[in-house]
């Protein structure tokens, strides 16, 4: 059996409906990434992604609610290049939120895709998830 770290003990003593998910409370390279000239890093709830020095996006982690901005809800094992409507543009920031991305690109457009509960997307869409 895995010892727990002390956070995690503390976590599972008060909320003990938790599942029991490998945490890190150390520091270690995202070896993946090392092929990445990244320029920009963001980290939602549940998915991360970043930006590259020739301003691709990347994204990974879960796909539940299309995220990762694939076309698509599979789940994901590894790294994902978004490509769709960004294809020849740039770009420059990146926001991962609780299961929604938002993106904004040289030529000044705003992207979102995910989760749209709320209007975290900005809008109410037919389309909502499938990505950019």
């Amino acid at each position: 059996q895995r010892t727990k770290c002390m956070l995690c003990q503390f976590l599972s003593f008060y909320y003990p409906q938790t599942f029991d998910i490998p945490c890190r409370h150390s520091f270690s390279t995202v070896k993946p990434l090392n092929r990445f000239s990244v320029v920009h890093v963001s980290a939602g709830k549940n998915h991360s992604g970043i930006i590259d020095s020739f301003g691709y996006l990347y994204m990974f982690g879960c796909n539940k609610f299309g995220q990762l901005g694939v076309g698509d809800f599979k789940p994901r094992p590894g790294v994902c290049r978004v490509a769709g409507v960004l294809v020849g543009q740039r770009v420059e920031k990146l926001a991962c939120g609780d299961e929604f991305t938002v993106v904004a690109t040289n030529e000044n457009h705003i992207y979102s895709w995910g989760n749209g509960e709320s209007g975290r997307l900005g809008g109410e869409f037919i389309d909502q998830g499938i990505g950019p």
